[in-house]
């Protein structure tokens, strides 16, 4: 898998994510300017420092937070194309199984932030809830992993 292209192609939803919400948006048009070249700063800076991906991964879900105001799909795309740059910057996409396991992780959050959103009306609540599940399912990921090298 090329890596350069794959998290260029995260960015690029992000950013078209954020380009779409300026239109969609038109109360708070002037957020999308100031988040659109913060987002491709945090990207360009975190490709040399390996500290900032964390960074990168709260902007993202920060982008997502304010596009929400335009559209809860444009939402959905923005957190799973964050998650998806945060996991390719990891490397962890190296075997097959991984990649499905990313793959049914994001469907299940799909499913699950539509779900919410019909009850609740609401997303923020959602993409909260569902950061903090992605989370804890990232780290248990990264730490079984970590071990699988470390021991095997």
């Amino acid at each position: 898998m090329n890596y350069n292209l794959t998290e260029s192609s995260f960015l690029y939803l992000i950013l078209l994510g954020l380009l779409v919400s300026i239109f969609l948006a038109k109360d708070i048009w002037f957020i999308y300017i100031i988040l659109i070249p913060l987002t491709a700063f945090i990207w360009i800076k975190s490709k040399k420092i390996s500290q900032l991906n964390l960074l990168m991964m709260f902007c993202g879900l920060q982008d997502a937070f304010a596009s929400w105001f335009s559209s809860p799909w444009i939402a959905i795309l923005i957190v799973l194309a964050t998650f998806g740059l945060f996991f390719s910057r990891l490397n962890l996409f190296n075997l097959h199984k991984e990649k499905i396991l990313f793959t049914l992780l994001s469907i299940t959050i799909i499913i699950t932030g539509i779900f919410l959103m019909l009850v609740n009306r609401i997303l923020l609540p959602t993409i909260f809830i569902s950061g903090i599940i992605f989370g804890f399912i990232l780290l248990a990921i990264i730490s079984e992993l970590r071990l699988q090298k470390k021991y095997v």
